[in-house]
């Protein structure tokens, strides 16, 4: 009678590697090797770099929009939506009170004041610039 032991149970694999494979029609494979002996390399390591490449780009997770936010008569609300330069509309939020907006723009006033302090802005119409591009001096 044979017991089970731990080491059976869990496979290991040397330093942890995981092998990542695709299937590809065979005339796309005979090119792909081709062209990876063209590079000096071989197929395993050209889809190595491939990958480390992909994981080092960001992701785009920011888009550009405008804020919109409209008065409902009928209701007696607001609602939020953002306008993206796409020409594509999200509502973020809808039947919204007056004084929940008044509350939201003190509270944007207050934080922007507290960054423009942060920053030393003091002229409303200056701009966060990058102290590399003024010799990193700290004014």
């Amino acid at each position: 009678m044979e017991t089970n032991t731990p080491e059976k149970d869990v496979m290991k694999e040397a330093k942890q590697y995981a092998s990542l494979s695709t299937r590809l029609p065979n005339i796309d494979a005979v090119r792909y090797i081709l062209f990876c002996k063209k590079l000096g390399t071989n197929t395993s390591e050209r889809l190595r770099q491939l990958i480390i490449s992909d994981l080092k780009k960001p992701i785009k997770r920011v888009v550009a929009g405008v804020n919109k936010i409209r008065y409902d008569k009928i209701h007696n609300s607001f609602n939020w939506s953002v306008q993206l330069d796409s020409g594509q509309e999200t509502e973020i939020l809808n039947n919204l009170s007056g004084d929940f907006l008044k509350n939201l723009q003190n509270e944007l006033q207050e934080a922007i004041k507290e960054r423009n302090e942060w920053v030393h802005q003091s002229h409303p119409n200056s701009v966060e610039i990058p102290n590399e591009l003024t010799g990193g001096k700290n004014e």
